[in-house]
């Protein structure tokens, strides 16, 4: 038996600012129990992972990030989203 997983509504998230040189924020439109993300390179290495609980935004520092496209993949409560972003 599994759970049907559901998107995240784009008014559900909003990660800024984009692009980013230092860091981003993702705010939640509501306090998250439990979050799961991963930022993931274009070759598709797994560059950061964590998941961190009750939280409406989530700070993600990318000053030792190369410049370049990232993809970030967020689960919640059977939820997903997957975005991307932009390092300068």
């Amino acid at each position: 038996f599994t759970l049907p997983v559901q998107q995240f509504n784009k008014n559900e998230i909003i990660l800024f600012p984009n692009p980013s040189s230092k860091e981003f924020l993702i705010k939640l439109s509501q306090n998250t129990p439990s979050l799961d993300y991963q930022i993931i390179d274009l070759n598709g290495k797994i560059i950061k992972e964590d998941k961190v609980k009750n939280i409406s935004v989530l700070k993600i520092e990318t000053q030792n990030f190369k410049p370049g496209l990232y993809f970030i993949k967020l689960n919640s409560d059977n939820k997903t989203m997957q975005s991307k972003f932009l390092v300068k």
